[in-house]
């Protein structure tokens, strides 16, 4: 770092906000303490080093004045995107008098407070000194979106820096107890209550429904009280890719809606298409006065990185007092492609944002939500070359021995892809591949191992899975659909 000014806090200086962090610096991460301090009506960033034999020490301060050369910048949150797109830290930029430095910031409530407030003495600074705001604005082209997560690797927690125990439990309290969705103005509650959640995915092969779909959606003897539908390879075709136009889309929502479970009344919270991935939410009518702030968005990894044949799409609500997120995804196909996969999952995390409710509310991304709910053919499977060695354990029902092999596994346990998220044990059949109408591996030339592709994932508090299963029931497609029932306090 370049000492702009060392010196100790004068008498009559005054500390407003702090936050613990690390600076970026030779390639390594030193633990940091920022301070905004005030004197006598001047404002400076300090920043001080924790020494690393006394975690309790502060020392090596450096201050830079806030005044018209100073500016703070946060990165866009793909260049941070590195393992773990859940690891909530933010990078930031800062520049000065003679100073040029690079933080990483915990992304939480108190990281939130100390840049909106930062930034309003930047402005004010401005207004008084008669500086265009515009051109001198404090966060710079580069955080149009701000504020944004960032995407580090999963390494980077507080205990890393020999942080304070009771500091990170306090950052936890905060991030738990904040609402995560803008515009929400309902103070932090308890658990109110407990509600089912239906989660279920299905490629459907480009087909039309030839069937009642009641086997899947009214499985259950009781109905529950949301419905999280996905379907992948909706429609195939031309129209669908280049124009977005497919009959499919109203022929799948009907046949949806026919088979919601028959003793309750649904109505429909949101429905989104990308191509060939759709999700549907329902709600119970009941509920449906406790959804608000609803949105929904798509991200395309397919071809050239962005078309929509792969990627994803979301749909985002708040239920009483809890905010949720269910994510819809198709990700890249073939088996030596677990890697691209893992992009896929990457660039989703990176790019897929919600606009607030309110006016200069900042955009919401996936991690910023109490509960998160994936589904989707996510596309991984078995690291097992020979079909005939899949099938034969198969029919012994050696589950467990074939699931060593899983990619998606393999990639959450090494923390590549989806390490923050849970997944209930597996008991059924691979999903795919299948011939069409029929319960008979893939018998065409290719013969494509079986492989679990398709696949329910969560991360939040308070969410405890009922049960797990296939439904084998239903041949219309190559893919056999998924269905994971979710309890869930709100």
């Amino acid at each position: 770092m370049d000492n702009t000014a060392e010196s100790g806090k004068g008498v009559a200086e005054k500390s407003t906000i702090a936050v613990k962090g690390s600076e970026l610096k030779d390639g390594q991460k030193v633990p940091i303490v920022l301070y905004l301090n005030e004197n006598n009506g001047d404002y400076n960033l300090s920043i001080s080093t924790i020494l690393e034999e006394n975690a309790g020490t502060i020392s090596c301060q450096t201050v830079i004045p806030i005044n018209n050369q100073f500016r703070i910048i946060q990165e866009a949150e793909e260049a941070l995107l590195i393992d773990d797109p859940f690891t909530r830290l933010c990078r930031i930029h800062v520049q000065g008098d003679q100073a040029n430095c690079n933080f990483e910031l915990p992304d939480d409530e108190f990281c939130l407070n100390f840049l909106t407030e930062v930034k309003r003495i930047q402005q004010a600074t401005f207004k008084n000194t008669g500086v265009d705001k515009v051109t001198m604005d404090p966060f710079g082209i580069e955080s149009a979106n701000w504020p944004q997560i960032g995407m580090p690797n999963s390494k980077g927690s507080g205990a890393e820096f020999g942080f304070d125990d009771d500091f990170i439990d306090v950052l936890n309290l905060e991030k738990k107890n904040q609402q995560n969705q803008a515009g929400s103005k309902v103070a932090p509650v308890a658990v109110s209550s407990r509600t089912k959640f239906f989660v279920g995915t299905w490629n459907v092969n480009g087909q039309s429904p030839d069937c009642s779909l009641d086997p899947w959606l009214s499985a259950d003897a009781h109905p529950p009280d949301v419905y999280c539908l996905g379907f992948q390879e909706l429609d195939l075709s031309t129209e669908a890719f280049f124009y977005m136009d497919s009959g499919k889309e109203n022929e799948w929502l009907s046949a949806a809606e026919k088979s919601l479970h028959h003793k309750s009344k649904y109505s429909k919270v949101k429905l989104i298409r990308l191509v060939g991935m759709m999700m549907i939410v329902f709600v119970k009518k009941e509920h449906e006065k406790h959804i608000k702030d609803v949105a929904a968005e798509s991200v395309g990894t397919g071809i050239m990185g962005k078309m929509g044949n792969k990627g994803g799409v979301a749909v985002r609500f708040v239920f009483h007092h809890t905010s949720f997120c269910i994510v819809n995804s198709h990700l890249a196909a073939h088996v030596e492609d677990f890697e691209r996969r893992n992009q896929d999952y990457k660039d989703i995390c990176a790019r897929m944002s919600f606009q607030g409710s309110e006016h200069n509310q900042p955009s919401i991304n996936i991690s910023k939500h109490d509960v998160v709910l994936w589904l989707g053919d996510l596309n991984y499977r078995l690291c097992l070359p020979d079909a005939s060695e899949v099938k034969a354990l198969i029919e012994k029902q050696d589950l467990r021995k074939l699931l060593e092999f899983d990619q998606l596994n393999i990639q959450r346990v090494t923390k590549k892809a989806f390490a923050d998220f849970n997944e209930g044990e597996i008991h059924f059949r691979p999903t795919y591949k299948y011939d069409t109408k029929s319960d008979r591996w893939d018998s065409s030339g290719k013969c494509r191992v079986p492989a679990w592709c398709d696949r329910v994932l969560w991360r939040g508090e308070s969410v405890q899975q009922k049960c797990y299963r296939s439904h084998m029931e239903l041949r219309t497609s190559d893919h056999k659909p998924v269905s994971s029932l979710l309890d869930i306090g709100v």
